[in-house]
């Protein structure tokens, strides 16, 4: 890490601009990675990609001289360039270039103990009831179907995430996350 960011200092320092690194979080979604990199930036910014409804989250993670910009969501847009010769529909995807106020962080549940897989109904919840649509057990077993992950043991996560208070379910079967 040491030679890249001497590397990028020669490359500012010989054509007189900035660089700009883009740098992956860790799994959980913090920054973290090397300390070098992150303490040699003057300007560390942190975007989250929401795929349900294509925006993405743009946050200031440090600054170093200045204000940091205030946390705001934009929009991702589908622009067709094109159809190839197979007449495939070749797009590319454009940021709006004005932000918005984006929703309340989720308020996720204690994850200490929580697998991936309660973790991802968890969150399929949330996001539909967000969005103020259906949370009916089989639209939220479809949802985590498409996630690709293995579905057997879905009552079990419902059970668990219902038994440790981190879900609620009527009798019609909706869920609902317990905020």
């Amino acid at each position: 890490m040491g030679d890249f960011i001497k590397d990028c200092d020669a490359i500012k320092k010989a054509t007189k601009t900035s660089i700009i690194v883009v740098h992956h979080c860790v799994k959980n979604g913090d920054i973290g990675g090397s300390s070098a990199l992150f303490g040699t930036c003057d300007l560390v910014h942190k975007i989250t990609h929401n795929e349900d409804d294509m925006s993405f989250v743009l946050e200031s993670a440090k600054v170093k001289d200045g204000e940091p910009v205030e946390r705001q969501m934009f929009d991702i847009k589908s622009h067709l360039l094109f159809v190839d010769n197979d007449g495939d529909d070749v797009t590319i995807l454009t940021p709006s270039l004005v932000g918005k106020e984006p929703p309340e962080e989720n308020t996720a549940p204690d994850v200490k103990n929580l697998s991936s897989n309660r973790m991802a109904v968890w969150q399929a919840i949330q996001s539909r009831q967000q969005a103020g649509e259906s949370t009916h057990r089989r639209v939220i077993l479809d949802d985590v179907k498409a996630l690709g992950l293995t579905t057997k043991n879905f009552g079990r996560w419902v059970q668990n995430l219902v038994d440790d208070g981190d879900l609620m379910e009527d009798a019609q079967g909706r869920l609902t996350t317990s905020e």
